[in-house]
């Protein structure tokens, strides 16, 4: 069997991974896991060639069409590249993977020469409030997104769905796979060396650590952390609060630097920047909590976290906010620490719980590592993809 993972994603190119990209990535590992071919399909001006990527990793990744001034031209080009290659490759299945309403081009032509398709979608991007602001994002929402998520599911073949939620959101008449995060597990796993080496760098030998990872957009709810960090450091001398990644500000995100400087917590909160891969494995092993506390919205109802996933897959203690399907995963006291959303209090009673009882740290830590391999592993959803496409 051959399989295509045409991604065309409309998010913007960075010179770092993305949650995109590595569920484009996993997706095609978990297919190569069960002995299916797959390539990954993509412009030309996407960066996914230039990543190191795992060994296991066995996937061509094919380049094609021409970047224009004016990006309609040149994803038609792209798609129509993308078409005669297909053709000739006589893929069994292709995916799309998060595209968008200029791509039913393309499925009309998979259509007429029967080749089979279908997509793969992660979220409900309707139901992000940035696309409820300005002129220009209404226009998007009214004519790219909506369109997006009410027409192309309807001509698929197949479509793949990251949870439940999402799936009865949808207006799906082909068959639907429920396929979650997906963890690179051989990846993602603490090294005590990086660990060591993480500390001993930053003189951080002393600190327990705290770290958030993520975009930092509204729903993620990264300013809560400060606020907890604010009420824990008045006991607690030795907490320091990473944040992992690019932290930028603007209307859709909080202001977290002034927030910090206000607070007067430059000691107790540290912004890395921005992280190779293998920087933010050996970051992840030198934490001791992890915490995602995003807000209950629109878009975290139909969406599942990636991060949550790659955090689990460590082995280390995991406070959330109870929002959107999590608590279809994971259990409460179990392997994660709920808190309610935007409940300060709670997130700091739970981190100090953590901060205080190294037990606890462990039990949570096994029982998400555990999650991770059972739920979110790569040959375990390889098994699933093979026996769907098999039946379809």
């Amino acid at each position: 069997m051959k399989i295509g993972v045409l991604y065309d994603s409309c998010v913007p190119n960075f010179n770092f991974l993305s949650a995109n990209d590595r569920r484009v990535i996993n997706i095609c590992e978990s297919l190569n896991l069960v002995g299916i071919e797959a390539d990954i399909l993509q412009p030309r001006w996407r960066n996914v060639t230039n990543y190191d990527l795992p060994p296991s990793f066995k996937s061509k990744i094919i380049s094609f069409g021409k970047k224009y001034d004016f990006p309609l031209l040149s994803r038609l080009h792209f798609y129509f590249d993308c078409f005669k290659k297909i053709k000739k490759n006589k893929y069994d299945f292709v995916i799309f993977y998060n595209t968008i309403i200029d791509s039913i081009v393309l499925m009309i032509l998979f259509k007429v020469f029967g080749i089979k398709f279908g997509l793969e979608i992660c979220d409900k991007h309707s139901e992000n409030k940035i696309m409820r602001s300005g002129f220009l994002n209404k226009i998007k929402l009214l004519f790219i997104v909506k369109p997006t998520e009410s027409i192309l599911n309807k001509i698929t073949d197949f479509n793949i769905v990251i949870n439940q939620s999402l799936k009865r959101s949808l207006p799906l008449s082909t068959p639907t796979l429920i396929l979650p995060v997906l963890v690179d597990s051989l990846n993602f796993k603490c090294s005590d060396k990086s660990a060591i080496k993480f500390r001993a760098t930053n003189n951080f030998s002393d600190k327990v650590l705290i770290t958030f990872c993520g975009s930092y957009w509204y729903y993620e709810g990264s300013e809560l952390l400060v606020e907890a960090i604010r009420n824990l450091s008045i006991k607690y001398k030795n907490i320091l609060l990473l944040f992992v990644g690019n932290v930028s500000h603007n209307k859709f995100k909080p202001d977290l630097y002034s927030l910090v400087k206000e607070y007067s917590l430059e000691e107790y909160i540290f912004f890395t920047g921005k992280l190779t891969e293998q920087e933010l494995i050996e970051t992840f092993s030198a934490t001791d909590i992890f915490a995602l506390p995003q807000f209950k919205d629109g878009f975290t109802d139909y969406a599942f976290p990636t991060i949550i996933g790659e955090f689990a897959s460590m082995g280390k203690p995991i406070i959330a906010s109870n929002t959107g399907e999590l608590a279809t995963v994971f259990t409460d006291q179990k392997d994660v620490l709920f808190f309610e959303d935007g409940n300060v209090e709670q997130l700091t009673n739970q981190i100090e719980r953590l901060v205080l009882n190294l037990d606890l740290r462990q039990k949570l830590g096994d029982g998400a590592r555990n999650i991770s391999q059972n739920i979110f592993g790569l040959k375990i959803n390889g098994l699933r993809l093979f026996n769907f496409f098999h039946n379809l």
